[in-house]
C-alpha cells in the first residue's frame, strides 16, 4: 500500500515536471533572442533542463520497474496461494476417497467375519443338536430294549413258572 502511494507520488511529480518542462521549452522557443549571450544561456538552460528531464525520466523508469516488480510479486503470491488451495483440496479429496475405500473394505471384512462366525456357531449348534439327538435316540432305543428284555424275562419267568407248575402236577 505504501509502495502504491510512493509510485503515485513519483508519477505525479514526474508528470508535473514533464508538463512544466514542455511548457518551459515551448515558451523558450517562442522568445526571440537578440544577443549571443541570451542564446548561449538559452542553449545552456536547454541542455540543463534536458539533462534534468533525462534524470527524472530515468527515476520515473525506476519507479515503474519497482511497481511492475511489486505487482508481479503479488500475482505470483496470489497464484502460489491458489495453487496451495487447489493442492489441499486435491489431497483432501484423495484422502476422503481413500478413507471411504478403507471403510468399505472394513465393512466387507466385518460382514464376512460375522457371516463366518455365524456359520461356525450354527454348525456347532447343529453338531450339538445332532449329538443330543444321537444320545437321546440311543437312550430311547436302549430303554425300549430294556423294556423288551424285561418283558421277555417276565414272559420267560412266567413260562418257567408255568412249566415248573406243570411238572409238579404231572409228578403228583
Amino acid at each position: 500500500l505504501q509502495s502504491v502511494r510512493q509510485y503515485r507520488t513519483w508519477a505525479a511529480i514526474a508528470m508535473t515536471l514533464q508538463k512544466h518542462a514542455r511548457r518551459h521549452i515551448c515558451t523558450r522557443r517562442l522568445v526571440a533572442v537578440d544577443s549571443v549571450t541570451v542564446g548561449a544561456q538559452k542553449i545552456y538552460r536547454g541542455h540543463k533542463w534536458r539533462r534534468r528531464l533525462f534524470e527524472l525520466h530515468a527515476k520515473a523508469l525506476l519507479v515503474q520497474r519497482f511497481w511492475y516488480m511489486v505487482v508481479a510479486q503479488r500475482q505470483v503470491a496470489d497464484m502460489h496461494s491458489a495453487a496451495i488451495r487447489i493442492q489441499a483440496y486435491a489431497r483432501m479429496h484423495g484422502a476422503k476417497r481413500n478413507f471411504q475405500k478403507q471403510r468399505d473394505a472394513a465393512r466387507h471384512i466385518a460382514s464376512a467375519w460375522l457371516g463366518y462366525r455365524t456359520r461356525c456357531k450354527v454348525a456347532a449348534e447343529r453338531h450339538a443338536a445332532r449329538q443330543i439327538l444321537r444320545v437321546y435316540r440311543g437312550h430311547r432305543c436302549r430303554s425300549a430294549l430294556h423294556e423288551r428284555i424285561n418283558a421277555a424275562r417276565q414272559i420267560q419267568c412266567s413260562w418257567r413258572r408255568y412249566l415248573r407248575a406243570r411238572r409238579r402236577r404231572q409228578r403228583c
